[in-house]
């Protein structure tokens, strides 16, 4: 089964890939279902609060709260959040609705997606007739718009939407209120107020709408899509200027827009490592917010996860939730209200890091163990062993190469039996011994011919073959607030973030040899997860472990209560005992195996299970269930 996934991960590269989702014709779109409308408006409670997603539309201000509630705060001029007395402050914010995972706001628009992967309306007519009601505000409950969405762009007094089968829906086409679809394929979409964007699978960019409000605008608007620029992975505008993005994470600045030439010209590169930008705004992956409003950006604030510029000010969300507020001409953040803490945002190497996971055994084609004292060793079969390297906390054992990290975060690697290579300094080479790598690591993972990475800063990063061969010279960045890097999942890979949602990846490689990553959210509530056969053990929040064949909320099956671990063919529960998980067709039926036991790996080289008990004591176990010591002294995790 091993030797198939290698050749079933090449031939996963040559599909292209599709998202899981509904069917949508150019005809009126009739939602399947219509869930019950949020609630809205009921003051906000002072309370301290953590946040997930900010906005901001002419003088309001919006955010989300990490348990799903939209809040607003400022002067509407149409009436959504009309709170003169407390001006843009946010003790004057007011729930607008729950269960939200985004927000989206234009001058006239804002769009709520929820969790769930509805899309609603919020305050604008271009969603067809006003709800009938004597009271003002009922004019601007949420609407229910469409199911299956991605995430959502507005643009003046129109709207966009991209849905999970990759097709982009348009509102607001003069009369047409029910939307319109206008592309396919795609894997992002962004707006201006009077212009949209999309990039498509293949990394082309394409806009339409009146892409240049100034004195050089078009005499005619673009009313269907046209392809601007290939190779890119992001993009913002503002007017005729566009800043789009590249696969190496690399930002670009166009020049204006040439009325003759129908293109934008001077292409220039402009900053590095960019993991999040908008037209004036840009945080780097030392997650330092930067100023692009003049020609040389300016670096405002540490510790930043995104930002949204308005009238009274950026609005800063930290890596920590919070919510801070930069007025202009400011030099130092205002903590809004709600968001209690004693120091300034700032970001220092290490601090509040990701502690360095503790794998004290792993095992594939050899078998290497952590002792009491740190060394790491290099244990054969007969029980000897040699000694590798001091201080580690955390070994990984593969095929094509072998890693370390030390308690420092140092990442240590070595070629494996299947020689391969290692990545950054070390491409190309596999050496005998273990070599340093890079600093800062917390977690790692093997898939298959690709490895992941997750920083003790919580950014995720990955390398290999499926990724491109680049990314064996310089990683590649898959996504920030990363809890732990998990299983393959062809032809990409899954990770959870720090709210424990269980999230996948893929990587989709250019014509250029570059690589566009796309992600989804796939599951909440997640500890753990670990491919099975051709399914998925997954370990839940409240320690129950769960059977998926495909990685939808709907789709398990509950195995085991009161787990402690999980691993590809085998369920370890809290009072040590283990469980080997078999196949009978497409069921799984678990059989005890051993007991007593605080660790356990696979050992595929020798067809044993590997156990450690709680007296540090390495065990073989075998399918029938025999044991045999192996070694002593071993470390047991904390």
């Amino acid at each position: 089964m091993k030797g198939n996934r290698r050749y079933l991960s090449l031939i996963c590269l040559l599909l292209l890939f599709v998202f899981s989702g509904c069917t949508s014709t150019d005809e009126e779109l009739v939602p399947s279902a219509q869930p019950a409308s949020p609630s809205a408006s009921t003051p906000a409670p002072q309370q301290e609060n953590t946040f997930v997603s900010i906005a901001s539309s002419y003088m309001t201000y919006y955010a989300v709260r990490e348990d799903g509630t939209l809040v607003g705060w400022g002067d509407n001029y149409r009436g959504l959040i009309n709170n003169p007395e407390v001006g843009m402050t946010y003790d004057g914010a007011v729930e607008m609705m729950k269960n939200v995972s985004t927000i989206y706001a234009g001058e006239w628009v804002t769009l709520a997606l929820c969790r769930d992967g509805t899309l609603w309306g919020i305050g604008s007519t271009i969603f067809g007739l006003l709800p009938e009601g004597d009271v003002e505000s009922d004019q601007y409950a949420p609407r229910f718009l469409m199911d299956n969405v991605l995430m959502a762009a507005p643009s003046g007094e129109s709207a966009c939407a991209l849905r999970a089968d990759g097709t982009v829906w348009q509102w607001g086409d003069g009369e047409a209120f029910q939307p319109k679809q206008i592309l396919t394929d795609i894997v992002k979409i962004a707006a201006t107020s009077s212009a949209f964007y999309a990039i498509d699978t293949e990394g082309a960019l394409y806009a339409w709408g009146t892409l240049l409000p100034m004195e050089t605008d078009l005499e005619e608007p673009w009313l269907e899509p046209r392809k601007l620029l290939e190779g890119v992975t992001d993009v913002a505008a503002s007017g005729g200027r566009l800043l789009v993005q590249k696969a190496d994470n690399s930002l670009w600045r166009m020049g204006w827009w040439q009325k003759e030439s129908y293109a934008y010209t001077d292409l220039e590169l402009w900053m590095e490592d960019v993991i999040f930008f908008t037209i004036d705004l840009a945080i780097t992956k030392e997650h330092t917010l930067w100023s692009l409003e003049d020609d040389t950006p300016v670096p405002l604030m540490d510790n930043v996860a995104s930002a949204v510029r308005g009238e009274q000010g950026i609005l800063v969300l930290d890596r920590q939730g919070r919510l801070w507020m930069l007025p202009p001409d400011a030099d130092v953040p205002t903590l809004l209200a709600g968001c209690s803490v004693e120091e300034t945002p700032t970001h220092t190497v290490g601090a509040g890091a990701l502690p360095v996971a503790e794998v004290p055994v792993s095992a594939l084609a050899a078998c290497y163990a952590i002792r009491e004292d740190r060394t790491l060793l290099r244990v054969e079969r007969d029980g000897s062993d040699t000694a590798l390297l001091e201080n580690v906390a955390a070994v990984y054992a593969g095929q094509w190469a072998n890693y370390a990290i030390d308690r420092s975060g140092t990442l240590w690697g070595m070629g494996g039996d299947t020689v391969s290579r290692l990545p950054g300094a070390y491409y190309g080479e596999a050496p005998a011994e273990f070599v340093p790598i890079l600093e800062g690591v917390a977690s790692l993972a093997q898939y298959s011919e690709a490895w992941a990475m997750v920083k003790q800063d919580g950014t995720l990063w990955a390398w290999g073959d499926p990724l491109g061969a680049a990314s064996w010279k310089e990683p590649v960045y898959l996504a920030d607030q990363v809890l732990s890097a998990l299983c393959e999942a062809y032809p990409g890979g899954l990770y959870i973030k720090q709210d424990h949602t269980l999230w996948r990846w893929e990587p989709v490689l250019q014509g250029d040899g570059s690589c566009v990553i796309q992600q989804r959210q796939v599951l909440e509530g997640v500890l753990d997860v670990c491919r099975w056969e051709d399914a998925f053990f997954v370990l839940k929040e409240d320690g129950t472990a769960w059977l998926y064949e495909e990685l939808e909320p709907d789709g398990g099956v509950r195995l085991l209560d009161e787990v402690r671990s999980i691993g590809r063919d085998f369920l370890l529960q809290e009072d040590g005992t283990l469980w080997e998980a078999l196949a009978e067709g497409k069921d799984c039926t678990l059989r005890k195996i051993g007991e007593q036991v605080s660790y356990a790996a696979q050992m595929y080289a020798w067809d044993t299970f590997l156990c450690l008990d709680q007296d540090g004591v390495l065990w073989t176990l075998a399918a029938d269930g025999s044991r045999e010591r192996l070694t002593e002294g071993i470390r047991s995790p904390s």
